[in-house]
């Protein structure tokens, strides 16, 4: 199988961009999963607002195709999830 970013045709310069806001965001992602005072729903609330925050600032980096493309993968469940390490 592919991975999403050869799929998606991703330019060594995407791919900094993309890898970059991830790398900046993970921090984030594992507050919000080590957190000691927030309930299990509300932690699912919090890294499903920080992915779709993860997602916008990723497509803003993509062409009008490759976003096209992401999204035809997203719905079909074929997407990686950010944080997920």
């Amino acid at each position: 199988m592919n991975s999403p970013a050869r799929e998606l045709g991703i330019t060594p310069a995407e791919s900094a961009k993309v890898k970059a806001i991830m790398m900046a965001e993970r921090p984030k992602f594992i507050a919000v999963q080590d957190s000691k005072t927030l309930t299990p729903q509300q932690k699912s609330q919090k890294i499903g607002a920080l992915r779709a925050q993860v997602l916008s600032k990723c497509m803003a980096v993509l062409t009008p195709l490759q976003r096209k493309k992401v999204m035809a993968m997203h719905m079909h469940g074929n997407m990686m999830r950010p944080g997920a390490r």
